[in-house]
């Protein structure tokens, strides 16, 4: 009987995607499997959303809908009552640190547990693919110079960054990342603006108020409007409409929407409640929009959207509360079209519908979200794939193009079945698929695939 070499697969990224992937796959494992984890920062689990040590920072879904198994739901609640605090009431919000811990446990205990799989960790970059022989491998390539051949690829990427803004300016009072290390510490400022009034912006606002009593925080964005606040304790989510057959307008859609929400209240729901009813349905909704309804609703629609469907906490909620009534935390429309350094301040020009106006501050803080248009995006690896033909953007240009089992779609409409892809970016193709619910699902299917994919290529071990 021949027996074949313990097959490889690289997940490129040690965020909640690719932790979770890794996960799965160990526990899918029928045969013998190496997993090869490459991130740069050496961890797992994290990423950008749960590395913060801020305890402030809190998660903005409670803490029964975050498990890392679709079958055990409660399983992130008991780990947290078990490890934390066994008084943590239903519906309790904790800090995003914790889950970061709770992501790392789920990893260490399913690598202690898999009866076929390792794990290997690598801390490197991935900065491009290549083709081993034509159909039978793929070799990820290093920053660092070295190579790793695998017989499979998931592509863990998470949000990408966007490309600098034109108005930046190199300056040292100018963070352009409030995740890069460091961004949000610094000596107390008088004055700080953030561009952007997102969760990120939020995130900011209750970290530099807390070090400074006296601290004046701006946040501008072109809606200038806060997310909303999640209702506190545990709450039942309201029932999915029915998706109709065929084609779906947008004003449709939009009227489908709201006689969901409509009928959910008459049934006692809250419209929090409805809207994270949508979420099983809302990749087939997207499906049935067409191309430019689509566009439409990303143009018109997805802020209104965003902000009613990536919610603060409740603690959240009412810090930013008081911050405002104290008239340390101002909202302010604009977009920033224009930046100068002077010796004592940072000049920002903001273009709003009533004119033009100036507003000088000791600090910046660029807190705009993740990048809109994959073909900008300054990642190398990414830029490699979509100049070499391994990838392509989506239609709508968010983030790369997949096929119906997550196959990493490139030139000409190539389906590369060695090269799977989960997590934002297929947002062009799925819309919801940022939050731990969609990415657990996204993993456990990939897990599943990739694990029958191999084995069939394996037939006499399968055999044994």
């Amino acid at each position: 009987m021949r027996r074949l070499s313990t097959p490889v697969v690289g997940v490129v990224g040690g965020g909640l995607a690719g932790a979770l992937t890794t996960v799965h796959l160990l526990r899918a494992a029928q045969l013998p499997l190496r997993v090869v984890l490459v991130d740069r920062s050496g961890s797992a689990g994290r990423g950008v959303a749960y590395a913060t040590r801020d305890d402030a920072h809190l998660l903005n879904v409670p803490m029964e809908r975050l498990s890392a198994f679709s079958a055990d739901p409660d399983h992130f609640a008991r780990w947290a009552r078990a490890t934390l605090d066994p008084s943590l009431a239903p519906g309790a919000y904790l800090p995003r640190r914790r889950y970061g811990d709770y992501v790392e446990a789920v990893l260490r205990d399913a690598e202690r547990g898999a009866a076929h799989a390792v794990v290997e960790r690598v801390r490197d970059e991935v900065v491009d693919l290549e083709r081993t022989v034509p159909g039978a491998g793929v070799r990820l390539r290093m920053r660092s110079g070295a190579r790793l051949d695998c017989d499979a690829v998931v592509l863990a990427l998470g949000n990408l960054p966007a490309p600098a803004p034109p108005w930046l300016i190199d300056d040292p009072r100018v963070a352009p990342d409030p995740w890069a290390p460091g961004a949000l510490d610094g000596p107390p400022a008088r004055r700080t603006l953030l561009v952007g009034t997102g969760l990120t912006a939020v995130d900011a606002a209750i970290s530099f108020a807390a070090r400074d009593d006296a601290a004046e925080i701006v946040a501008t964005s072109g809606c200038g409007r806060l997310p909303f606040a999640q209702l506190p304790g545990r709450r039942t989510v309201a029932p999915p409409p029915a998706v109709p057959d065929g084609p779906l307008p947008l004003p449709e859609l939009v009227a489908l929407v709201e006689g969901h929400i409509a009928e959910a209240r008459a049934q006692g729901f809250d419209w929090r409640d409805a809207i994270d009813g949508l979420r099983p349905v809302i990749p087939e909704l997207w499906r049935r929009l067409s191309l430019a309804d689509r566009r439409c609703f990303v143009a018109d629609h997805a802020r209104a959207w965003e902000l009613r469907r990536h919610r603060m906490a409740p603690e959240v909620a009412a810090r930013i509360a008081e911050l405002r009534a104290a008239g340390r935390l101002r909202l302010s429309t604009g977009r920033v079209v224009a930046m100068r350094a002077t010796r004592r301040e940072v000049e920002v020009e903001v273009v709003a519908a009533d004119g033009r106006r100036i507003i000088a501050v000791d600090r910046v803080v660029v807190c705009a979200g993740p990048c809109a248009d994959v073909a900008r995006t300054p990642d190398p690896l990414v830029r490699r794939l979509l100049a070499g033909g391994w990838a392509r953007p989506d239609a709508l240009g968010l983030g790369l193009c997949g096929g119906p089992r997550a196959e990493l779609r490139g030139d000409a409409g190539v389906l590369h079945d060695d090269v799977r892809v989960l997590g934002p970016v297929l947002r062009g193709q799925l819309w919801e698929t940022t939050a731990v619910a969609e990415i657990r699902r996204q993993a456990e299917r990939l897990a599943l695939l990739l694990s029958e994919q191999l084995a069939q290529r394996r037939p006499d071990e399968a055999a044994a």
